[in-house]
């Protein structure tokens, strides 16, 4: 697969790309899981809402980390790719 394909189909293939890994279920099931015992202690929606807040901001603190990551790791292959000398 060429790299302009890969591009090209990134974004269509990565949610399912996901959905296939085993760990992410994993870790779906666990939060969904530990939600379930959270709400049977009977917490307030005060704290329930507060405790959303916070896994709010905790998923986005990882989605800018791995957009940052992502990003400096595509720009260290272009630089690889373009410092490449290539036999004719």
């Amino acid at each position: 697969m060429s790299i302009l394909s890969l591009i090209n189909n990134h974004d269509e293939n990565l949610n399912q790309m996901i959905r296939n890994e085993a760990e992410y279920h994993k870790y779906l099931d666990e939060a969904g899981d530990s939600w379930h015992e959270l709400t049977k202690t009977g917490i307030s929606q005060e704290q329930k809402d507060l405790i959303e807040k916070i896994e709010r901001a905790s998923l986005c603190i990882g989605s800018v980390t791995s957009e940052v990551c992502y990003e400096k790791g595509f720009k260290d292959a272009v630089k690889l790719i373009m410092n490449h000398s290539y036999p004719s």
